[in-house]
């Protein structure tokens, strides 16, 4: 008996994937995405036509037609819904899909889950996006996500709310689409640094620039004069808002990255007082 359990195709198998051309795509569900993930939902895993419209009518916030009762009819009201169905509606059924009970019961006796097969899609397809916890996050936000939580978590049990919402404001701009706002995620993420920075040394006033010149010690070299530049290109890129500058995504995405690691670093320097009267440093 031929194991019905979804397998690697050839192409996988062999490691013979097209090689991307051009940056991902966010903010489009081409056809051929469609077409997989009903090719997933029909065939991996056995959803009736039936279920597969109860879903995306649900989504889409359409009544099933009640005229429509053979499978054939069904599917081809399915084929019709989502082939109309506007590009960030195809993710929410994704995201939909992915917390189905019904999902969860089949990945169980499958060598790939819903998501390895939806993500070798958005990969295939240089689509910007992974499936990952239910949830479709921006293609390169996962790589640091773990840093980024440990550290808004660590301000929140250091009693830092304001340095704590800073940091996840500059990964919720990191993470807007179709466009990125870069150059908030900057501020943020320096704004986040100087507020701790401020705690660390007592001054609620001066900027992470001079708080780094007059406390040589609150860093070691060469990350002390690392920071430095990087405060100085956050000033001029970003802080300053000059006319002709340009943030990209990736100088932005290593900034909020770094903040993000330097935050334990920094709030391991915090005065046991200060820790424990939980004052921010933002002003």
């Amino acid at each position: 008996m031929p194991d019905s359990a979804p397998q690697q195709p050839f192409s996988r198998r062999h490691g013979l994937q097209p090689s991307p051309s051009g940056p991902p795509v966010w903010d489009d569900a081409p056809e051929a995405l469609r077409v997989r993930l009903l090719s997933v939902l029909s065939g991996e895993f056995a959803w009736s036509w039936k279920q597969i419209r109860r879903a995306a009518c649900a989504v889409f916030g359409r009544f099933p037609n009640p005229d429509n009762n053979s499978e054939s009819y069904v599917q081809g009201e399915v084929l019709d819904l989502v082939a109309q169905a506007p590009w960030f509606k195809i993710y929410d059924l994704i995201e939909a899909v992915s917390h189905d009970s019904e999902t969860a019961l089949a990945e169980a006796a499958h060598s790939l889950s819903f998501a390895d097969l939806i993500n070798q899609a958005l990969e295939e397809l240089n689509l910007g996006w992974r499936l990952q916890g239910g949830q479709l996050v921006a293609m390169g936000d996962e790589v640091s996500r773990p840093l980024l939580d440990d550290a808004v978590a660590a301000l929140g049990s250091h009693g830092m709310p304001t340095a704590q919402r800073e940091l996840q404001e500059a990964v919720h701009d990191l993470s807007r689409r179709p466009e990125p706002d870069c150059t908030g995620a900057v501020q943020h993420a320096m704004a986040a640094l100087e507020a701790v920075a401020r705690m660390a040394t007592g001054e609620p006033n001066p900027t992470f620039g001079q708080l780094l010149s007059r406390h040589r010690d609150l860093l070691q070299e060469p990350l002390r004069t690392g920071l430095d530049k990087l405060w100085g290109y956050a000033s001029d890129q970003a802080r300053h808002g000059r006319e002709g500058n340009r943030v990209e995504r990736v100088d932005a995405h290593a900034v909020v990255s770094i903040a993000a690691a330097v935050v334990p670093y920094l709030l391991a320097k915090l005065p046991e007082a200060e820790i424990r009267g939980g004052r921010d440093g933002v002003s």
